[in-house]
């Protein structure tokens, strides 16, 4: 419950386990109120069902990992609260079948390695989920990145009804497009570096976004 959350921690500072891993999971998996810390990958998602509701994840290496290559399961990530991760704080990989609503992500990207709040990745899979209704801030890269690596025409996410504020830059699309609409960016810059400074920045032959 709410009042009586399930903590899952190591008892030293520091990244020190590998975090709850599911592949290849034949059910439905459910995390609800619970507290990660210290993880690797906080929740690890390899072709398996899951939905993550009102959970907490700190000061982890990267917070939620979904990986659907070659099988897109259906996964839920709301009313979460995501925050000081040295990575993303989601990382999508070729999954269309994922809903990422109503969530706080900030503080990601600590390794100041140039990385998305939320990240999409694609390396010949389509990977076009829903972000619906999250306030991404003050992150040290951007607040939601896409990239294809292959320069194709697999990452069409429906972004909408966000809060992007206070990140380097607030949507990088790298050969890729989707829909975005409804949301509120702004003061999305770090003094002094050159690389900052966009609200929204797209890049590629194949990116063709519809805002």
């Amino acid at each position: 419950t709410e009042a009586d959350s399930i903590y899952f921690h190591s008892t030293s500072d520091g990244i020190i386990w590998g975090g709850i891993r599911l592949e290849s999971e034949t059910q439905w998996s459910r995390f609800e109120f619970c507290k990660i810390e210290n993880a690797e990958d906080g929740i690890n998602t390899i072709n398996s069902e899951v939905m993550i509701f009102s959970c907490r994840f700190y000061d982890n290496e990267q917070a939620v990992h979904i990986y659907g290559i070659g099988n897109p399961t259906e996964v839920f990530v709301l009313n979460s609260y995501i925050a000081n991760c040295q990575q993303n704080g989601i990382y999508i990989v070729e999954n269309s079948n994922v809903q990422i609503m109503n969530n706080e992500i900030t503080q990601c990207a600590l390794d100041n390695s140039p990385r998305g709040a939320i990240m999409l990745s694609s390396q010949g899979g389509d990977c076009s989920p829903t972000i619906h209704n999250n306030y991404i801030h003050h992150n040290s890269w951007q607040g939601i990145s896409a990239w294809d690596v292959t320069g194709g025409s697999n990452i069409n996410p429906n972004i909408y009804g966000n809060e992007i504020a206070y990140n380097l830059t607030g949507i990088y699309l790298y050969y890729a497009s989707g829909d975005v609409r409804d949301n509120y960016i702004h003061d999305n810059f770090v003094p002094g570096n050159a690389n900052s400074g966009a609200g929204i920045m797209v890049e590629g032959a194949s990116s063709a976004p519809i805002i």
